[in-house]
Formats: structure tokens, C-alpha cells, sequence
């Protein structure tokens, strides 16, 4: 008889035996690090749907040969970021500035999108990300994440929105 996976993120640290369609429901931010570390499967829906509700964070690493030790930390600091700053709550107005969320911005500022495309937010593109993932990580995580210097992009987006 097989033995069923819980699907359930709990409270503590993402492990090893995480399952990675649970990480992603209760942290979407998550899905870069996954494809930064190999695990492109997830891009498409599919085969996300299919492979992320049963597959364990251990066994995801073993399927694209990625660093486990790595991938957990690199997902358990989004998870401090993003639990960290449930609580904050911005309002997008000029300039922009580390605090805002992604989301936000690209709403109240349509002309940023191509900013933050031109710097790597590829699944920006998708309406739905914009939407969702976005609308939890600040433009300070999301620049630490994709390691881009703060002030050069802030000046960026401040630029394509308007101000200066």
C-alpha cells in the first residue's frame, strides 16, 4: 500500500521532506529559487501540477542534481522575508522604495513591468504572477534575490514610472 505524502506546510522551517506544491501554495516567491536551481519542470503548468504535489524538496534535487543544503536555505530565507513582512503594508506612491511590494508597483506603475523584465522577473510576465507572487515580495527582496544592486534599479524603476 502506498504511503500518502502530507500535503501541508507546517509552521517550522522548509525541510528536505517539504513537498514542494505545499511550499509553493503557501510561499509562491518561492518559485524563482526553484528555477534558479534547476527545477524548470515548474514553468509549465502541467507538469507542475503533476509533478509539485508529490514530489518532496529532496527528491526535486535529486531530479535536477541541485545542492539540497543550498536549495533549503535559499528557501527558508524567502520564507523569513516573506513571513517577516506579512504584516507590513505599503502604499505605492513616488519614488518608489525598497518597502513597496513588486506587485503594487507594476499596478500602479504599468511602464515598470519592462524594468523589471530587462533585470531577470521573467514570471512577471505572466498577469497572474503579478497578481499573486508578487503582491508578497518587496522590491528589496526581489532585487536580493535576483542580485540586483538596490539604488541602480530603484533609480530605474523611479525613472520609468515618472519620478525622476
Amino acid at each position: 500500500m502506498a504511503e500518502t505524502q502530507d500535503k501541508t506546510l507546517p509552521t517550522g522551517p522548509i525541510t528536505k521532506d517539504s513537498i514542494v506544491g505545499a511550499v509553493l501554495d503557501r510561499y509562491p516567491q518561492t518559485m524563482g529559487v526553484f528555477l534558479q536551481f534547476g527545477y524548470t519542470p515548474l514553468k509549465d503548468p502541467t507538469a507542475r501540477q503533476a509533478l509539485a504535489s508529490r514530489t518532496t524538496i529532496e527528491q526535486a534535487t535529486k531530479i535536477v542534481a541541485a545542492d539540497l543544503d543550498a536549495l533549503l536555505a535559499a528557501l527558508n530565507r524567502i520564507k523569513a522575508a516573506v513571513d517577516a513582512s506579512a504584516t507590513a503594508s505599503t502604499t505605492v506612491s513616488l519614488p518608489i522604495t525598497k518597502n513597496h511590494l513588486v506587485g503594487e508597483v507594476t499596478e500602479a506603475f504599468p511602464s515598470t513591468l519592462e524594468v523589471f523584465l530587462q533585470h531577470g522577473f521573467d514570471h512577471l510576465a505572466d498577469a497572474n504572477m503579478r497578481r499573486t507572487v508578487a503582491k508578497t515580495v518587496t522590491i528589496e527582496m526581489a532585487s536580493t534575490i535576483h542580485g540586483i544592486e538596490l539604488n541602480g534599479f530603484l533609480a530605474k524603476l523611479n525613472q520609468a514610472a515618472g519620478g525622476g
